[in-house]
């Protein structure tokens, strides 16, 4: 998909020379009541996200090398606050292709991002065993110290919102 080949291609350039794009919002993992996994993007800025993507990294810390699980398209967005279910999105989500089967310990990270590449959400890495933690209703996502937090939609969009979380533009 147009979305993924665009954020892929442009996260390795950027990765590559050793800088990061802006990051505008954050990004969590939640359950809803029946446990399905469900991304949450909440931004600052005047663009939302053109998409999300979930992605684990393969072989040693040192190769730096990724591969993508999931690739979603985002409908047009406004609020400041989205989310969307990881197997079967819907309210306009589109996942390219199947979705992911995730594997007991392994670290996926997901976040969204603009197809131009000039801000993301910060992301959020989870595992299997981390998301049977999750309350419904409740968003996991890292503090700076790489430490797992729960914490309400509210609080997450509040979050988000905070200058001194990122950098809203």
């Amino acid at each position: 998909m147009r979305w993924l080949a665009v954020s892929w291609v442009a996260s390795l350039a950027v990765l590559l020379a050793g800088c990061t794009v802006p990051v505008n919002g954050l990004t969590g993992i939640s359950v809803d009541q029946q446990g399905h996994l469900i991304v949450v993007l909440a931004w600052c800025g005047r663009t939302a996200p053109d998409g999300a993507v979930i992605f684990h990294d393969v072989g040693s810390d040192e190769s730096g090398q990724s591969v993508g699980d999931a690739d979603y398209d985002a409908p047009k967005l406004s609020g400041g606050l989205a989310s969307f279910r990881v197997d079967a999105p819907g309210d306009g989500w589109k996942l390219d292709g199947k979705p992911p089967r995730f594997r007991e310990k392994i670290t996926y990270s997901a976040f969204g991002g603009t197809n131009d590449n000039s801000w993301s959400t910060g992301n959020v890495d989870f595992q299997l065993a981390t998301t049977r933690l999750i309350q419904p209703g409740h968003v996991l996502l890292q503090e700076d110290n790489g430490h797992d937090i729960q914490v309400t939609r509210r609080v997450f969009y509040r979050m988000a919102h905070d200058p001194n979380e990122v950098e809203c533009g």
